[in-house]
């Protein structure tokens, strides 16, 4: 082994965002290219604003958002999910689902991102649905957002 290099600057580890967002028991779009309502919270700082499936990031950085949907064995679902920041489709978020009733409905999807001032952003989904499950404690649909920088 060699010698022990310089130390590197010190101080403050800079507080970054995060965010955890879940719906159970019913996931419901109630319109064509609607977008997501993803009603309760977990754990989230506070510049991260939730409201309504519109999440609102008011702190300039690099983001890493993750989606998961976990739809009951009985649902049938044909949709595809794009992530729109500040009302616009980003590229390679596309996620198409055609689910039959009967099989199991894993699906995920994640995005990174820059943001340079308040941005917004949604899941929206090319057909409306209402999707229940047959245990009202089920996780239908988490979202995590983290801030990497």
């Amino acid at each position: 082994m060699g010698a022990t290099g310089p130390t590197g600057p010190t101080g403050a580890v800079p507080d970054l965002e995060y965010g955890f967002f879940y719906q159970s028991g019913t996931i419901k779009v109630s319109g064509l290219f609607g977008g997501l309502p993803i009603e309760e919270e977990g754990p989230h700082t506070a510049g991260i604003i939730a409201d309504y499936g519109i999440f609102h990031l008011l702190r300039p950085g690099l983001y890493l958002i993750s989606f998961k949907l976990n739809l009951p064995r009985s649902a049938a679902l044909s949709t595809r999910f794009t992530l729109q920041k500040n009302g616009i489709s980003l590229p390679g978020t596309f996620l198409r689902i055609e689910k039959s009733a009967g099989e199991p409905g894993f699906y995920a999807a994640q995005a990174l991102f820059r943001i340079d001032a308040l941005t917004s952003f949604r899941l929206s989904s090319s057909s409306a649905f209402s999707i229940s499950s047959a245990d009202p404690d089920d996780t239908l649909a988490t979202l995590i957002i983290r801030q990497l920088e």
